[in-house]
């Protein structure tokens, strides 16, 4: 006696559920990678050593020394000091970025120590604006 049986018009779903964001996929070998793994390599992808964007902050956290950043100039804001004008205003477009990107500037900069050696430090992020830096 047959308890299950499958007729041939039965089609089978075998669509795996994997939970968002544990996987990321290599831009340049295409290959699809543990997203863990790929933090452990520090964004460099493990097949074929595709170096991932990281952003300023994690740039800081992988260079200097643990808890020793204090960030200066912090509240400074992009401005428009030519008052460039384009199909959208230049404005529009750093007030754009500060809403993408959750940073008031391309550039962090600040103090820090680097293998205990006092630094003052500034990293560009793309993320804002492409690294536009304004004054």
């Amino acid at each position: 006696m047959t308890w299950f049986k499958k007729s041939r018009d039965q089609k089978i779903d075998k669509k795996v559920k994997i939970p968002e964001g544990m996987w990321v996929k290599c831009e340049n070998c295409k290959e699809i990678i543990y997203k863990r793994e790929v933090e452990r390599n520090l964004k460099v992808c493990p097949k074929c050593d595709y170096h991932f964007r990281i952003s300023a902050r994690e740039r800081l956290e992988l260079m200097v020394d643990d808890g020793s950043f204090t960030e200066t100039n912090a509240d400074i804001i992009s401005g428009d000091p030519l008052q460039f004008k384009d199909t959208v205003p230049y404005k529009e477009r750093i007030n754009e970025s500060i809403r993408n990107s959750n940073l008031n500037d391309a550039i962090i900069t600040g103090t820090a120590m680097i293998k205990g050696y006092p630094v003052i430090i500034g990293i560009m992020d793309f993320s804002f604006f492409g690294g536009a830096w304004d004054l």
